[in-house]
């Protein structure tokens, strides 16, 4: 639904916030009572916004988000399909920014292979 002059409504925009919570969660391997909790909130709260039936304070953005280890911008942002290797080390790492583990994954990525690496890895 799109609201005057074809803006997206603003119900649309908490549907795909709570749409992109939700995933973000998953990913993560986190339970609803998990993120409720990391955030502060009831477990029925988060599922209203998860559901895009309960409007967000910029504050309440900040916490849902950092509750499932993500920017407040990432909340906007559908995530990416992942490996089944990357699902599980993204759950292993818990929390962690995504920004970060990607900065590490890169760091990791550009280190000189070793023959210890390559062993490991037969």
């Amino acid at each position: 639904m799109t609201g005057r002059r074809g803006n997206p409504h603003i119900g649309d925009i908490d549907r795909a916030i709570g749409r992109n919570l939700r995933r973000w969660r998953l990913l993560r391997g986190m339970t609803i009572a998990d993120a409720a909790e990391n955030a502060g909130c009831s477990p029925s709260f988060w599922q209203k916004v998860e559901a895009g039936d309960e409007r967000m304070t910029a504050g309440q953005l900040l916490r849902f988000a950092h509750a499932v280890g993500i920017t407040p911008a990432e909340a906007f942002i559908e995530p990416l399909p992942l490996s089944e290797d990357a699902r599980r080390l993204l759950k292993l790492c818990g929390r962690m920014p995504v920004h970060r583990l990607v900065a590490f994954g890169d760091f990791v990525a550009a280190l000189p292979e070793t023959v210890e690496m390559r062993e490991a890895a037969e």
